[in-house]
């Protein structure tokens, strides 16, 4: 697997959703320990990565629909 500066940034977009989805209520198919935990392991890979983005981050529109 290779990394680019945008790595760190695409994990850090995923740590949000799954943090965003918790906020709502939103943990249909997973238990709501198992999408924190989810949510802890994403932040841990973001931040192993340190900031090579730059901190700016991705913005959820940028991403495309099957990513």
């Amino acid at each position: 697997m290779s990394t680019t500066s945008r790595t760190s940034s695409l994990f850090r977009t995923y740590a949000r959703f799954v943090e965003a989805n918790l906020a709502m209520g939103r943990d249909e198919g997973m238990d709501r320990d198992e999408m924190k935990e989810l949510g802890n392991d994403l932040w841990c890979i973001c931040d192993g990565f340190g900031d090579m983005d730059g901190g700016e981050g991705v913005d959820n529109d940028e991403l495309g629909e099957d990513e």
